[in-house]
Formats: C-alpha cells, structure tokens, sequence
C-alpha cells in the first residue's frame, strides 16, 4: 500500500486553492503540508489559518519590466538578454506569541 500523502507543492494560485480545499474537506489539515504559489485574498486567508504552510510569491512587477526590456532590445536588433532572476517573497503566516 503507498505511503499517505503528507506533501503537496503547488505550482500556481490556483492550484494552491484547489489543494487547500482539498485538505479541508478531508479533514487532513495539519497532516499534509502544502506549499503554494502567489498571492490572493484566499491564499493569504488559508495561509494565516494554518492550512497552507507557506506561499512563494513571484515579483511580477520585475517580471513585467524584464519583459519590456527584452521586447525592447530584440526589437533593436540585440541579442536576447541574458536570463533574469526576477527574485520572489515567501508569504508564511506570522509566529503567534507564546
């Protein structure tokens, strides 16, 4: 028999609230560990509850910026730009006094 899931990652804002309510509804919150992608009222919301440990936030306004300058430059006739690290914030819920 497979071993219990005791993780889930998730790979965008959707999928995040897709397994959080998953986890709800299967009373398992507090067993599975879920690690999500971005940020939404929901999340933030799930998060602050303790049913989604953790959120990686990517810098979309970075993200954007890069891609103005990319389109820029080969527009100009300049090679692509080397590739970016556009950098990301982990949304995690705040340590409650003791």
């Amino acid at each position: 028999r497979p071993s219990p899931v005791n993780a889930i990652i998730c790979s965008s804002a959707r999928d995040t609230v897709g397994a959080a309510q998953v986890v709800i509804d299967m009373n398992k919150v507090g067993d599975v560990l879920i690690v999500g992608t971005d940020e939404s009222p929901d999340i933030r919301r799930y998060v602050d509850n303790g049913v989604v440990t953790a959120s990686i936030v990517r810098d979309s306004a970075a993200i954007g910026r890069a891609a103005v300058q990319a389109f820029s430059a080969r527009r100009s006739g300049q090679k692509a730009l080397a590739p970016l690290e556009s950098g990301f914030t982990i949304y995690q819920a705040a340590e409650k006094s003791k």
